[in-house]
């Protein structure tokens, strides 16, 4: 299972990519006005354009997915097109198309006749996930935290969806978003999930542990107290 990043703030990015624990990339809508509001931003695109810029590093070379943005389909696809003309040099694009009946046809067209990585994103179960692999995504992203809101288990419908892959012979990933809590990760992994996406206050909370801590102390203790030399 990789982690991706999950935001649109280049400095988080920067600092995840120097410690080396993110493979991959994801913004969405919200995370680019908001940095956008933040930063003097007027364009969607120039918003995006620094994280960018980091994902195609050759420190980096992290696949990145944004998301297309329009109110019907043909919108999808106009944004999605702009998208690819502009951010699919030098990293694996991946464009996210939100599922539902009518935007199908954009996950279809793009996937089959203009060729792109389509991360079929919003999905909120089982079903839903296999008529956007059926229409060609190559990532399948659940929104975990709102099937909890729906009362539905997360779980069982990524484990389910996991097997319908295997038995379709398919290389479509799984993803997993709107973690809340840090122990639903635990689950997500053992429900077998290809991906999951984090906003960056998450990587600290899940490298960091009191008694971790409380054993680094004693080794560091020992070691300023012995007065040895690494000569």
């Amino acid at each position: 299972m990789q982690y991706f990043y999950d935001g649109c703030d280049p400095n988080e990015v920067k600092e995840l990519i120097e410690k080396g624990c993110v493979t991959g990339l994801t913004t969405n809508v919200n995370f680019v006005v908001d940095y956008a509001s933040k930063n003097g931003f007027t364009s969607y695109f120039d918003a995006i354009q620094p994280i960018y810029e980091l994902a195609q590093t050759k420190a980096a070379n992290l696949p990145f997915s944004i998301q297309a943005v329009g109110n019907t389909a043909n919108e999808l696809v106009d944004s999605a097109l702009k998208i690819k003309e502009r951010f699919s040099k030098g990293i694996e694009l991946f464009i996210k198309i939100p599922v539902n009946y009518s935007n199908l046809n954009a996950i279809h067209y793009l996937s089959s006749e203009k060729s792109i990585n389509v991360n079929a994103t919003c999905i909120t179960s089982f079903l839903q996930a296999t008529t956007a692999h059926s229409s060609g995504a190559a990532i399948l992203s659940f929104f975990w935290g709102k099937m909890c809101d729906e009362g539905l288990d997360p779980a069982e419908h990524v484990s389910s969806l996991k097997e319908y892959l295997i038995a379709n012979n398919s290389k479509s990933r799984i993803l997993c978003g709107s973690i809340r809590q840090s122990r639903i990760i635990h689950e997500a992994f053992m429900s077998d999930a290809d991906i999951l996406t984090l906003p960056f206050p998450y990587f600290s909370k899940i490298s960091e542990r009191t008694k971790s801590d409380e054993a680094t102390m004693i080794f560091n203790d020992s070691w300023n107290k012995s007065g040895l030399t690494l000569d």
